[in-house]
């Protein structure tokens, strides 16, 4: 499943994204972005099996721009340009 699905809004604009792949042995990455007062918080969560133990792994990073909005390669250059 590779689709990107808003699930959570605040005055009918997207606050929360989210994304998950998922693999046929039931393993699975999950990628969510918060809205927040200041930019964005990216979360990607890992579940998978190790010999006959689950793990999973979670890492976090903030960002000035929503990280799952698709842009253009100029639309990125234009904003990387004013940023300097």
């Amino acid at each position: 499943m590779d689709k990107i699905t808003p699930i959570g809004k605040s005055n009918g604009k997207k606050k929360t994204w989210e994304k998950r792949e998922e693999s046929e042995d039931g393993s699975y990455k999950e990628i969510k972005v918060e809205e927040v007062s200041n930019g964005f918080i990216k979360t990607i969560t890992e579940h998978y099996r190790e010999g006959e133990e689950w793990e999973w792994e979670t890492v976090k990073s903030i960002h000035t721009e929503n990280p799952m909005e698709e842009r253009s390669l100029a639309d990125k250059l234009e904003s990387f340009l004013k940023n300097e």
